[in-house]
């Protein structure tokens, strides 16, 4: 059966709900908001991310995106975040996910996902790890989306929502990002953007990206010796991920509120739209830099 989620009177949580069971109950989003600051890492899953040694960085808040948890578990260092928000993935690797509830500091799963894991695994419950639940905009799991034209139309006077709208292209209106993730975020079709809200939501200024190659062909870091999950990378690419990123950096360029860098070369991304740190003693300056301000 499809879960509910169902908000009681006077909170902020979630009641998750199955066969008219509330099976457990979700954290607030709102609670979290702005109760971070400084430098925070997105670990995703491209090859470079064999080259950053998360020991390393392990003093450093850091979130894990599907199946980058790995790379965590390899290290035996725990997420500060984990998440996901992509039912494929939460159905094909929901084992996965429920390692990352038990591994990791804090849980950021979109309705679709938490409904896949309960699918497969109906005793699943968060634990000791908090969980919040993050949904798409214009995406309710409950009632209907608007036309994604009248949606983007609809929030341009709101400051939390950050968001294009063309007459002309469909997909334009689906490009944005938002400030206050308890309202929604944009997907871009690529995870680490959605843990770049969040952590925004969070309050960090700064975040560094780690393993967004953004290249199908390169594959993931963890899928050596097993068959690949099958990747739209190349399909959204030019339509979503790039404008996405485009726009976040045209809405951030002129102020110091919130810097995103990209760490290697290897990305897909230009420097041009993400600003790229070579090297980790670049990063090592950056986060001194960012200690000291």
């Amino acid at each position: 059966m499809t879960l509910l989620f169902e908000r009681p009177e006077n909170t902020k949580r979630y009641d998750v709900i199955q066969n008219g069971k509330c099976l457990f109950q979700t954290e607030s989003l709102s609670a979290c908001k702005s109760t971070r600051k400084g430098a925070a890492i997105i670990i995703a899953s491209g090859p470079s991310v064999k080259n950053f040694p998360i020991e390393r960085y392990s003093h450093m808040p850091m979130f894990a995106v599907n199946g980058s948890l790995a790379a965590f578990k390899a290290a035996d260092v725990r997420p500060y975040f984990y998440v996901c928000d992509d039912p494929n993935y939460g159905d094909a690797k929901s084992e996965v996910v429920i390692e990352a509830a038990e591994f990791s500091e804090n849980v950021a799963l979109s309705p679709s996902v938490l409904d896949q894991v309960l699918k497969h695994h109906e005793e699943f419950r968060p634990g000791n790890s908090p969980l919040y639940l993050v949904e798409r905009l214009n995406r309710p799991w409950h009632g209907r989306a608007m036309s994604d034209r009248r949606f983007s139309w609809s929030v341009r006077r709101d400051p939390d929502l950050m968001c294009r709208f063309s007459l002309w292209s469909k997909k334009a209106n689906r490009i944005g990002f938002s400030k206050n993730i308890e309202k929604g975020y944009f997907c871009a079709r690529t995870v680490p953007y959605v843990a770049i809200q969040l952590a925004y939501h969070l309050g960090f200024s700064h975040v560094v990206l780690v393993g967004v190659d953004l290249s199908s062909g390169a594959g993931r870091f963890y899928e050596e010796g097993e068959a690949p999950m099958r990747s739209a990378l190349d399909d959204d690419y030019e339509a979503l991920i790039l404008p996405s990123f485009k726009y976040m950096s045209r809405t951030f360029r002129r102020t110091s509120e919130f810097k995103v860098y990209n760490l290697f070369s290897s990305s897909r991304l230009p420097k041009s739209v993400i600003p790229r740190l070579e090297r980790l003693n670049d990063l090592d300056e950056l986060l001194k830099k960012i200690s000291l301000a």
